[in-house]
């Protein structure tokens, strides 16, 4: 049986930096989304505002009444203005970590998945044809991995991007 380690006593504000977990303080479970669509090997990635330095998928969190691909399908409509088709029903990426939410003022566990996606319209023209909404995301782009590094890219996502480097 698969089990999940709830220990964790240290996590990572908005700006990676640690940040301990209060003795008693209640930690919520976040599963999460994320689409990774790739045209000709560029990303289509996003810069978030409460991480405005690093690069990630378009994606996020799933609601209690969502299924996890009704919840993708949502959060890419929100943050990039279209509609995404799965390429399979499997993640082909997993990944976990514990962040501090300063704005909930919540400890959380997020659960990752990352689903392989496409586009159901042409996006492959630059730019892209809907901006981000800036309440939320600052930037989309298309990025070619080779510019990518652990420095710039969301940690739990970069074994994954790894995998496109050039």
């Amino acid at each position: 049986m698969f089990e999940f380690n709830t220990g964790c006593e240290v996590f990572y504000d908005h700006l990676g930096r640690a940040v301990r977990k209060p003795e008693g303080a209640p930690v919520v479970w976040r599963p999460s989304a994320y689409a990774l669509i790739n045209v000709s090997g560029w990303l289509l990635m996003v810069k978030p505002r409460c991480t405005p330095d690093t690069w990630g998928l378009p994606g996020g969190g799933i609601e209690t009444h969502e299924s996890t691909p009704d919840a993708l399908h949502r959060e890419c409509r929100e943050e990039l203005g279209f509609d995404i088709q799965l390429q399979a029903d499997a993640p082909i990426f997993f990944g976990e970590y514990a962040f501090y939410d300063q704005w909930a003022n919540e400890f959380m566990h997020s659960l990752i998945y990352v689903f392989d996606a496409q586009a159901l319209e042409d996006i492959s023209r630059k730019p892209l044809p809907v901006p981000p909404d800036p309440a939320e995301i600052l930037k989309i782009e298309w990025v070619d991995p080779a510019r990518l590094d652990e420095s710039n890219c969301h940690h739990t996502l970069w074994p994954l991007i790894q995998r496109y480097k050039h």
